[in-house]
């Protein structure tokens, strides 16, 4: 069995599985809503454990970003998605837009467990505040500043020149 074989399958039963969505549910701004049967005109799915939407199709859950993408486009890529709001439930067209895991990352908020309260920038024993950010898998360090003010302005200039679109400053 040769392995274009295989991948074609896979992408036949998940292109039936977009067409079964499409006549089951439409977008309705930044919701999947059940276009027919008993929940007509309801948001269609749940939350899932990590915060996303999934809708239930024939027995098996699928993200309802995925398949808002799909319906509207036509297709899977297979890629990551990213929510361009950080919003895990915002389902519009206009804020999902395809990724890889790199580019998914850059867009995210700012930890829990941050403290000084800025993206990149963490506070020394020595007093002085240490700036660096990630980009595609490599920490880039940019250096000690003396005032926290000064490591903000050096992590979002780094963010917006290496980040480009999926530049965040970690503010929701």
């Amino acid at each position: 069995m040769s392995l274009s074989f295989r991948k074609k399958s896979i992408s036949d039963k998940y292109n039936s599985v977009i067409d079964v969505a499409r006549g089951r549910l439409s977008l309705v701004g930044r919701d999947l809503v059940w276009s027919s049967g008993r929940k007509a005109g309801s948001v269609a799915g749940g939350v899932s454990k990590n915060g996303y939407l999934q809708v239930n199709i024939g027995g098996v859950k699928y993200m309802a970003h995925r398949l808002a993408l799909a319906m509207h486009r036509g297709f899977d890529s297979g890629m990551e998605i990213d929510h361009i709001d950080g919003d895990k439930r915002n389902n519009s067209i206009e804020n999902l837009r395809e990724s890889d895991r790199s580019g998914n990352n850059m867009n995210q908020a700012l930890r829990s467990d941050n403290k000084s309260g800025i993206k990149g920038v963490d506070r020394r024993v020595t007093g002085k505040y240490r700036a660096q950010i990630q980009h595609r898998g490599v920490k880039v360090y940019l250096g000690n500043f003396e005032s926290e003010r000064d490591a903000e302005e050096a992590v979002m200039n780094a963010r917006r020149k290496l980040h480009g679109e999926f530049y965040c400053d970690g503010t929701r």
